[in-house]
């Protein structure tokens, strides 16, 4: 498997990865920011004028949707590309009020993440369920990376995003 390199920046810095030039050559860049996000506003503001695309998880819960929506028309108003991606997903439990919810406050990823707990297994040897072949999860996976593959390069774009960095 091809390493991913990692930069590890604290959040009070997280501008400073727009302005450096170790990044040059990747072809995609995954910031993972942590719920938090207000405590830092400038530093959040710049990383989202500057995505690609913004890739909001949430659960499929009211709760959840609730606490995502206002976040997504703002992205909406300010017309940054996002899109939420449903994860945790029960099996038969209908979602449709929730999904119907958060198509009004922006654009839904059409795959799904289900709950699993080989996720956790998974993860706990440093894997993801990618790395399990043929497991429904491996699917699902590619399938959400196929959408996001496609919103950022195009459907024509090559198949494989070959430098990939995350943050």
């Amino acid at each position: 498997m091809p390493s991913i390199p990692h930069f590890k920046v604290a959040w009070n810095d997280a501008d400073a990865l727009l302005d450096d030039n170790e990044l040059e050559g990747f072809d995609a860049l995954f910031i993972d920011t942590p719920p938090s996000i207000e405590t830092q506003p400038a530093a959040f503001k710049a990383l989202l004028g500057k995505a690609d695309l913004i890739v909001v998880p949430t659960r499929a819960t009211f709760d959840d949707a609730e606490s995502v929506a206002p976040f997504l028309k703002h992205l909406r108003d300010e017309k940054r590309p996002a899109v939420a991606v449903l994860n945790f997903v029960k099996p038969r439990v209908n979602i449709n009020a929730v999904k119907s919810f958060l198509i009004d406050a922006g654009e839904l990823c059409p795959v799904e993440v289900a709950d699993r707990t080989d996720y956790a297994r998974a993860g706990a040897k440093g894997l993801g369920l990618v790395d399990v072949p043929g497991h429904a999860g491996s699917e699902e996976m590619r399938a959400v990376w196929s959408f996001v593959r496609a919103k950022v390069l195009g459907r024509d774009a090559e198949r494989g995003v070959k430098h990939v960095a995350t943050a």
